[in-house]
């Protein structure tokens, strides 16, 4: 009996180190300190929007600064008493892509970074995601994977479909700090 004792209490030992050493490999794998591309300074500021009557409808161009859509972004997360992201949560974007960064507070705690790709092909608009770290280090593809097609990707999608509804979405550029759209408005609706 003493034998037996004493192999589940080495057991439940080895066991305990086992998940000690996981934790702290799983710790510095993505508890590093992330880095955003740089550090986005809020501007409550509204966009530039101009507009041009056309024969098939209202041409908008509106242009907006990653420093105006991180103030979005923040104010969009303290209305829904987020408490899943830190207070510094930002956008940049660069020529390249949209990057969205900031300290995810659950369920582990870590600096997480998304890579989001715009694209616009054929007047259709799209949003795909790329690089998703925590940390300084790129998740695996499966669970890359699993995060973009359950959850962000769907959630993407429903955005464009429903920025989609208030017309053709003509040109999308990217520019080191700003975004301009161009969207032809034939779907207004009379008060």
């Amino acid at each position: 009996m003493k034998k037996i004792l004493k192999a589940c209490a080495w057991g439940v030992l080895f066991l305990i180190i086992i998940v000690w050493v996981l934790s702290m490999v799983v710790r510095s794998m993505f508890g590093g300190a992330g880095q955003p591309a740089r550090t986005v300074v809020a501007d409550s500021s509204q966009a530039v929007v101009e507009q041009q009557p056309t024969p098939e409808g209202t041409r908008l161009e509106i242009t907006i600064t990653e420093a105006q859509l991180t103030s979005l972004l923040r104010q969009q997360l303290k209305q829904q008493n987020n408490s899943y992201f830190a207070n510094d949560t930002q956008i940049v974007i660069q020529k390249s892509g949209i990057e969205l960064s900031g300290t995810l507070l659950k369920p582990i705690n870590s600096y997480v970074t998304i890579g989001l790709i715009p694209t616009l092909t054929d007047g259709q608009f799209h949003i795909g995601v790329g690089t998703i770290k925590a940390g300084s280090t790129a998740l695996p593809d499966f669970i890359r994977s699993l995060l973009v097609d359950t959850v962000l990707q769907p959630q993407l999608d429903a955005a464009v479909e429903q920025f989609s509804k208030t017309g053709t979405v003509e040109k999308f550029e990217l520019g080191e700090g700003t975004v301009t759209i161009s969207v032809l408005v034939t779907n207004l609706e009379s008060p």
